[in-house]
């Protein structure tokens, strides 16, 4: 049982982490384009990588 439990509290932690991170990395919804983001949210250097090409 415990094992059963930390798996699935580990899986909770990996979908809040990975769903996280796409969301910041997401392109913003029409007529948000242009929308400052606010300060405290981390650059994940998603722009880099759109200028690279490798998202696209």
């Amino acid at each position: 049982m415990t094992i059963f439990l930390t798996l699935l509290a580990v899986g909770f932690v990996v979908c809040i982490l990975g769903g996280s991170l796409a969301w910041y990395a997401s392109e913003r919804p029409p007529g948000w384009e242009n929308a400052e983001t606010p300060k405290w949210v981390k650059k994940l250097g998603v722009e880099k990588i759109r200028k690279s090409g490798v998202d696209s």
